[in-house]
């Protein structure tokens, strides 16, 4: 197969701060602070905390918080695609 026949997936544009975006979204499920609040005082660390606690329980919802975007390529045409 040559070069220009093989698939190819590029990173469009992302949400820069979309991991905080999800572990604040999730904090925010259990917190009686504002989510302004929140956002100010999470740490790194807390987003990592938090995002894995999400993985590890298996509850998604926070996860569409964020947006990704990809072009994907094959052969003679693109396909375009919103991911959350």
């Amino acid at each position: 197969m040559s070069n220009e026949y093989k698939p190819s997936v590029r990173l469009v544009s992302y949400l820069p701060e979309a991991p905080k975006i999800i572990a604040v979204a999730s904090k925010l499920t259990i917190s009686h602070k504002p989510v302004d609040t929140i956002k100010q005082k999470i740490t790194e660390e807390e987003v990592r905390k938090w995002i894995q606690e999400l993985i590890l329980h298996g509850h998604g919802s926070p996860l569409e918080h964020s947006i990704y975007i990809f072009e994907i390529t094959y052969k003679y045409f693109s396909i375009k695609s919103f991911v959350s």
